[in-house]
């Protein structure tokens, strides 16, 4: 069985990886996996890996613990059948059950981070976003808000 796997992979610097060539080995190892394009394992997937103009790298692969690396700088990828969709690292994400006017969000990723607000309907919503320090964000709307804050390193 074939595990869908994406992410989005930084330089070191924290910038998305646009267009760069990512390793991606076994852990432990550095033994070169078999990885593939599609679930079926029809279409072999070139390793090292092409980042699109965002830095986001896809594959499949059997489960397991993988390495990504870029410029020194290693990524551990966990791929794992539990997972029903697509494993996206560095994503914090953050449940806000009952609304409120105000998310306080501790991240702890120690930069500040994109963020995207999805409601229960499925809404994008555009929220005032404050960076209180480089690990907390706060989100701010006009009316009290019920959903998920989808934040990115």
């Amino acid at each position: 069985m074939l595990v869908p796997y994406r992410a989005m992979i930084f330089f070191p610097g924290g910038d998305p990886a646009a267009g760069a060539l990512i390793d991606v080995s076994m852990d432990a190892s550095n033994q070169a996996p078999a990885l593939f394009q599609d679930a079926a394992a029809t279409l072999p997937q070139v390793n090292p890996v092409v980042a699109d103009g965002m830095g986001n790298i896809m594959f499949y692969a059997p489960p397991g613990l993988y390495i990504a690396e870029i410029a020194g700088t290693f990524t551990r990828i966990n791929v794992d059948p539990a997972y029903l969709s697509p494993v996206w690292p560095d994503v914090f994400v953050f449940e806000q059950v009952a609304p409120a006017l105000v998310w306080t969000v501790d991240h702890h990723f120690g930069t500040h981070p994109s963020v995207d607000v999805v409601t229960p309907g499925g809404a994008v919503e555009i929220g005032d976003v404050t960076h209180v320090t480089a690990s907390q964000t706060t989100i701010r709307f006009g009316s009290p808000m019920a959903g998920t804050a989808y934040l990115r390193r």
